[in-house]
């Protein structure tokens, strides 16, 4: 009796860990990508970076894995410090040109609701030395993370464009994904942080 109730007890810790794993955001993207089609755009200076179709809604819901990140100070955070709180993830790098244009707006927002404890990470694909040269010359007000690349390979599944503004919930899971905000889109952003 104790052998079936061992097994069943170890079944159940398995279909919900399996469930779990399912509903990351990375297992998500891995189940939307398989349709998707690259389509490029002009990067500021020459060269071509590119976004897909994947919609962002197929991840929605999905999970924020635990993992830890270093900002642009050296100050490390892991993700599941987040619990309890909003996080706004914002992704760029300096030569995208829509991502600079977004600036201003962002840094309204953050300036906004910077008491309102709120998480505001801009996780951008540049060096350390790369952003800290820019931000000499610009003002960015979020709490910025360097050479992101590795984050948005290992946690998002890959590039989702740029830029792109995730939203996160107090449960660490994704509530809604913009790309290039337009003003409807910024007065929604607002409204998820209310």
């Amino acid at each position: 009796m104790k052998i079936i109730k061992l097994f069943i007890f170890c079944s159940v810790i398995g279909i919900v860990a399996c469930n779990a794993s399912k509903n990351t955001i990375l297992a998500k993207y891995n189940n939307c990508i398989e349709h998707a089609v690259k389509i490029p755009f002009e990067i500021e200076g020459g060269g071509q970076g590119f976004t897909h179709n994947v919609k962002p809604a197929c991840v929605i819901g999905g999970q924020l894995a635990d993992f830890e990140m270093t900002d642009i100070e050296g100050n490390k955070i892991n993700t599941r410090e987040l619990k309890g709180q909003i996080s706004v993830f914002h992704f760029w790098f300096i030569k995208c040109k829509p991502c600079l244009e977004e600036m201003p707006d962002l840094n309204k927002l953050r300036e906004k609701y910077k008491d309102n404890n709120i998480n505001f990470f801009a996780i951008s694909l540049d060096s350390v030395t790369q952003l800290q040269l820019f931000f000499e010359k610009q003002e960015f007000n979020f709490r910025q993370f360097p050479n992101g690349q590795k984050i948005i390979e290992e946690q998002l599944g890959g590039s989702w464009g740029y830029p792109s503004t995730w939203v996160f919930d107090k449960e660490n899971k994704v509530k809604r994904i913009f790309r290039k905000m337009s003003a409807e889109d910024l007065m929604e952003l607002e409204g998820l942080l209310m």
